[in-house]
């Protein structure tokens, strides 16, 4: 197995998870949007993991929701734990960045005891859709005068085509999104 992490990374994690859990639980603390000065310190990746996984609940079908959906949903971003929460435009402008970043998330989750699942391929894009209308229903409601920038709009827009592409209609992508 490739190594991804330094010793002292391992034991830090391998402490914490012999310590009840500890690393997974603050797993959850790592705070999201902390290079976007209007949202930064708003929300945890708890907060958007639980968020994520009620999007699912809600508007995911029966066919595809399923238990491993749902742990997927909830422990998705665990790994950030280790090397926080890069925002999604970096990852988009230096994929390199996402690349190199990707493989320690994974060994952080695996050290911590809450492995990736296997997800079906039309789970991974409900998976990815839920993560990111949470995004944009989470800055609709702390600030949706940001909605007035390009990014904000490119990102809805996306997220809009997504719930599209996986069955949903344009009055449930409102309800979903706002707007």
């Amino acid at each position: 197995m490739t190594k991804y992490l330094d010793d002292d990374t391992h034991v830090a994690i391998n402490k914490a998870k012999s310590n009840y859990g500890v690393a997974a639980m603050r797993s959850g603390w790592v705070q999201r949007y902390h290079t976007t000065a209007e949202l930064a310190g708003l929300q945890n990746n708890a907060e958007h993991q639980w968020r994520v996984a009620t999007l699912l609940k809600l508007w995911c079908p029966k066919s595809v929701m399923n238990e491993t959906l749902l742990y997927e949903a909830l422990w998705h971003d665990a790994g950030e734990f280790v090397v926080g929460d890069l925002p999604g435009p970096s990852k988009a402008q230096y994929p390199a960045l996402g690349a190199a970043t990707k493989p320690i998330e994974m060994q952080a989750r695996n050290d911590m005891g809450l492995p990736p699942a296997k997800l079906t391929d039309i789970q991974k894009k409900w998976l990815r859709f839920a993560d990111l209308a949470e995004c944009l229903s989470f800055m609709m409601c702390r600030r949706p005068d940001l909605m007035n920038t390009k990014e904000w709009q490119d990102t809805y827009n996306l997220a809009f085509q997504r719930g599209i592409e996986l069955g949903l209609t344009e009055t449930e992508m409102r309800n979903i999104l706002g707007g």
